[in-house]
Protein backbone atom coordinates (compact mmCIF):
# COMPACT_ATOMS: atom_id res chain seq x y z
CA UNK A 1 0.00 0.00 0.00
CA UNK A 2 1.27 3.49 -0.36
CA UNK A 3 -0.11 6.33 1.94
CA UNK A 4 -1.41 9.84 1.13
CA UNK A 5 -3.09 12.76 2.73
CA UNK A 6 -5.59 15.40 1.25
CA UNK A 7 -9.08 15.78 0.50
CA UNK A 8 -11.96 13.46 -1.26
CA UNK A 9 -11.06 15.67 -4.66
CA UNK A 10 -7.91 14.18 -5.02
CA UNK A 11 -8.57 10.52 -4.68
CA UNK A 12 -7.88 10.06 -8.73
CA UNK A 13 -5.39 11.97 -8.57
CA UNK A 14 -3.95 9.56 -5.52
CA UNK A 15 -4.53 6.55 -7.79
CA UNK A 16 -3.12 8.01 -11.15
CA UNK A 17 0.03 8.11 -8.82
CA UNK A 18 -0.46 4.96 -7.48
CA UNK A 19 -0.80 3.05 -10.78
CA UNK A 20 2.45 4.48 -11.80
CA UNK A 21 4.10 3.38 -8.89
CA UNK A 22 2.81 -0.29 -9.68
CA UNK A 23 4.32 0.49 -13.24
CA UNK A 24 7.62 1.28 -11.81
CA UNK A 25 8.07 -1.71 -10.46
CA UNK A 26 6.77 -3.96 -12.92
CA UNK A 27 3.88 -4.66 -10.76
CA UNK A 28 0.68 -6.07 -13.02
CA UNK A 29 -2.11 -6.52 -10.31
CA UNK A 30 -5.30 -7.51 -11.97
CA UNK A 31 -7.44 -6.05 -9.11
CA UNK A 32 -8.90 -6.38 -6.70
CA UNK A 33 -7.86 -2.48 -5.82
CA UNK A 34 -8.32 -1.22 -2.26
CA UNK A 35 -8.87 2.37 -1.06
CA UNK A 36 -8.55 2.98 2.39
CA UNK A 37 -9.51 6.42 4.31
CA UNK A 38 -8.29 6.91 7.90
CA UNK A 39 -10.28 9.89 9.23
CA UNK A 40 -13.78 11.49 9.31
CA UNK A 41 -14.47 14.03 7.05
CA UNK A 42 -17.10 15.58 9.40
CA UNK A 43 -14.16 15.76 11.71
CA UNK A 44 -10.70 16.31 10.16
CA UNK A 45 -9.86 18.91 7.59
CA UNK A 46 -10.09 17.85 4.12
CA UNK A 47 -6.28 18.31 3.61
CA UNK A 48 -5.14 16.41 6.60
CA UNK A 49 -7.66 13.29 5.48
CA UNK A 50 -4.99 10.42 5.55
CA UNK A 51 -6.23 7.68 3.19
CA UNK A 52 -4.06 4.61 1.46
CA UNK A 53 -4.23 2.57 -1.92
CA UNK A 54 -3.24 -0.77 -1.96
CA UNK A 55 -3.35 -4.28 -3.51
CA UNK A 56 -2.99 -7.47 -2.49
CA UNK A 57 0.50 -8.89 -1.67
CA UNK A 58 1.87 -9.79 -5.39
CA UNK A 59 5.43 -10.44 -3.74
CA UNK A 60 6.26 -14.09 -2.65
CA UNK A 61 9.15 -12.44 -0.49
CA UNK A 62 9.20 -10.89 2.75
CA UNK A 63 11.07 -7.79 1.73
CA UNK A 64 8.52 -5.17 0.25
CA UNK A 65 9.82 -2.34 -1.86
CA UNK A 66 11.45 0.99 -0.66
CA UNK A 67 8.41 3.04 0.84
CA UNK A 68 5.62 0.78 0.82
CA UNK A 69 3.64 -0.50 3.67
CA UNK A 70 2.10 -3.69 4.67
CA UNK A 71 -1.53 -3.55 5.86
CA UNK A 72 -3.40 -6.04 7.67
CA UNK A 73 -7.58 -6.13 8.18
CA UNK A 74 -8.76 -7.13 11.26
CA UNK A 75 -11.18 -9.69 11.30
CA UNK A 76 -14.84 -8.14 11.61
CA UNK A 77 -18.17 -8.44 10.31
CA UNK A 78 -18.90 -6.37 7.36
CA UNK A 79 -21.71 -4.39 5.86
CA UNK A 80 -21.45 -4.29 1.70
CA UNK A 81 -22.86 -1.08 0.00
CA UNK A 82 -22.30 -1.60 -4.11
CA UNK A 83 -22.69 1.15 -6.38
CA UNK A 84 -21.70 2.25 -9.60
CA UNK A 85 -21.03 6.08 -10.72
CA UNK A 86 -18.53 8.75 -10.69
CA UNK A 87 -16.67 8.88 -7.68
CA UNK A 88 -17.85 12.30 -5.77
CA UNK A 89 -21.10 11.23 -6.62
CA UNK A 90 -20.64 8.21 -5.11
CA UNK A 91 -19.07 9.77 -2.56
CA UNK A 92 -22.19 11.87 -2.01
CA UNK A 93 -24.18 9.10 -2.18
CA UNK A 94 -23.26 6.35 0.18
CA UNK A 95 -22.91 8.35 3.37
CA UNK A 96 -26.46 9.40 3.90
CA UNK A 97 -27.23 5.38 2.60
CA UNK A 98 -24.47 4.21 4.95
CA UNK A 99 -25.86 6.49 8.23
CA UNK A 100 -29.48 5.34 7.36
CA UNK A 101 -28.74 1.84 7.41
CA UNK A 102 -27.10 2.16 10.49
CA UNK A 103 -29.87 3.97 12.39
CA UNK A 104 -32.68 1.30 10.93
CA UNK A 105 -30.19 -1.79 11.64
CA UNK A 106 -29.43 -0.96 15.13
CA UNK A 107 -25.88 -1.88 13.85
CA UNK A 108 -23.09 -0.29 15.42
CA UNK A 109 -19.38 0.42 13.63
CA UNK A 110 -16.96 -1.64 14.20
CA UNK A 111 -13.45 -1.50 15.16
CA UNK A 112 -11.42 -2.91 11.85
CA UNK A 113 -13.00 0.83 9.75
CA UNK A 114 -14.08 1.06 6.58
CA UNK A 115 -12.77 0.52 2.65
CA UNK A 116 -13.40 0.78 -0.87
CA UNK A 117 -12.92 -2.15 -3.27
CA UNK A 118 -12.69 -1.79 -6.99
CA UNK A 119 -12.44 -4.33 -9.65
CA UNK A 120 -10.37 -2.28 -11.94
CA UNK A 121 -7.63 0.57 -11.22
CA UNK A 122 -9.61 3.63 -10.99
CA UNK A 123 -8.24 6.24 -13.49
CA UNK A 124 -10.03 8.71 -15.79
CA UNK A 125 -11.87 11.84 -15.21
CA UNK A 126 -13.66 12.42 -11.76
CA UNK A 127 -17.25 11.89 -14.13
CA UNK A 128 -16.42 8.83 -15.06
CA UNK A 129 -18.54 5.79 -14.03
CA UNK A 130 -17.10 2.98 -12.21
CA UNK A 131 -18.41 0.16 -10.10
CA UNK A 132 -17.24 0.40 -6.18
CA UNK A 133 -17.81 -1.63 -3.01
CA UNK A 134 -17.81 0.04 0.77
CA UNK A 135 -17.21 -2.33 3.07
CA UNK A 136 -17.95 -1.16 6.66
CA UNK A 137 -17.23 -2.77 10.16
CA UNK A 138 -19.87 -3.82 12.28
CA UNK A 139 -19.58 -4.34 16.34
CA UNK A 140 -19.50 -7.64 17.47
Amino acid sequence: MWRYVGSYSQVLAHWADFSTRLDSLAIRSEGPFYGVIFDDPDNTPAHQIRCVCAIEAPLPSDALPEGWIELAAQPSRFVVFSLRCAYMEGHARLRPRVLSWFQQSKEAFGTAGAFEIYPMLPSGGGEQARDMELHVSLAN
